[in-house]
């Protein structure tokens, strides 16, 4: 048995690895920078774009690629208008209630980076075919990509709580 390395899995794996290290923050209490909440889905979105680029491609992936991560974006902005936050308007700061949905979505990614890497590691289909962790991975990045779309939203749009000297 011969196995094969790629470097697109490697880096693939790094980045999702990433992904989750950034969502991290919207676990706790603590205020974080606006624009910090983005970098988990934009990691997210350069994972999916890798998992897509790994397959040879046909319409039909294209189209369920797409589709899944309007679905995945449709449902991601749903739970990210049911997240509640705290906003200091002046420095930029949100306060989110914990909630663990981001950082399931990241080890989601996470997981079809890993399928993808031991499914090209392995030179053969484990279980699914090739082309499911990429369609998954756009899922899961759309979703991302929602929820904090919406969260930012109604960021912008909320009251001004003093939150620098928390």
């Amino acid at each position: 048995m011969s196995l094969t390395f790629s470097l697109p899995s490697l880096v693939g794996l790094g980045v999702s690895a990433a992904c989750v290290w950034r969502a991290i923050p919207e676990m706790g209490n603590r205020p974080v920078m606006l624009w910090k909440l983005a970098v988990a889905p934009l990691l997210g979105v350069v994972v999916a774009v890798i998992l897509l680029a790994g397959v040879p491609s046909s319409l039909l992936l294209d189209v369920a690629w797409v589709g899944a991560a309007i679905a995945g974006g449709a449902f991601g902005a749903f739970m990210g208008n049911r997240t509640r936050s705290e906003t200091d308007q002046m420095w930029g700061l949100v306060r989110l209630q914990p909630t663990f949905v981001g950082i399931a979505a990241a080890m989601c990614v996470l997981a079809m980076t890993t399928l993808d890497a031991l499914t090209t590691l392995l030179g053969h289909p484990a279980v699914l075919p090739r082309y499911d962790p990429a369609i998954g991975g756009a899922l899961f990045a759309g979703f991302l990509v929602g929820r904090v779309w919406r969260m930012a939203a109604r960021a912008m749009r909320s009251p001004h709580v003093e939150l620098h000297g928390v």
